[in-house]
């Protein structure tokens, strides 16, 4: 698995933006069919915040290039049990999962969505073409600059006319408001700037350089 040899290495480089780089190359070479046992690998790293930043890097990547595809099931099931032992990569999993219900017009719950992490509300605000995500977003998202992206975007997304359905107390809902544009991925990482401070990144960074996760993680 190109780099992965390093990755296992009793006598890895202590500096953890050195691990940080070995391990998102090694994502980024990884055969499919031997992804799953390097997130196990890669998450038994001591320093949990590089470790699950590097899984949840290649999960974006991953899950953005097969939100709309088939295989995306199949995919999130290989990666649930690996990620199960950090409770932040099984978050973004999740999150992932219903992201994809929300482009695909299937069935999903508001209140996860009011709930979900900082990075999952910015994603549907920025992405979703879903006018229920967008309103309720727009109305109670967690930031405010949330709910102002929100709020720009639903005259556009009204244009196709989309419907969407509450059922009962859990608010299930789901939205058609046509083909969706291709999703790409947030929550990426970003060189770091003066003084640590990250920055927003226009497109996902090639494997030889490194940063820190910028979405809200604490």
């Amino acid at each position: 698995m190109g780099n992965a040899a390093s990755v296992d290495d009793p006598d890895r480089d202590p500096d953890e933006h050195v691990r940080f780089a070995l391990c998102r190359r090694a994502f980024y070479e990884v055969a499919a069919e031997d992804a799953a046992a390097l997130v196990t690998r890669v998450l038994t790293d001591p320093d949990v915040g590089m470790a699950n930043g590097a899984v949840c890097e290649y999960l974006d990547r991953r899950a953005a290039e097969l939100l709309t595809d088939p295989g995306y099931l199949s995919w999130c099931r290989e990666m649930t049990g690996p990620v199960a032992v950090d409770d932040y990569s099984a978050r973004r999993l999740r999150e992932w999962s219903l992201a994809r219900a929300m482009t695909l017009g299937e069935p999903w719950d508001v209140e996860t969505l009011l709930g979900a992490s900082n990075w999952l509300q910015l994603y549907t605000a920025e992405e979703s073409w879903t006018v229920i995500a967008l309103a309720e977003l727009a109305e109670g998202g967690r930031t405010r600059r949330i709910r102002n992206i929100a709020k720009s975007r639903l005259p556009v997304a009204r244009l196709p006319v989309a419907d969407a359905t509450r059922n009962g107390s859990l608010r299930s809902c789901a939205a058609a408001a046509g083909p969706p544009p291709p999703p790409r991925a947030v929550g990426r990482f970003a060189p770091t700037g003066a003084g640590g401070a990250a920055s927003l990144s226009g497109s996902l960074p090639g494997p030889d350089t490194f940063g820190v996760l910028v979405d809200g993680k604490s």
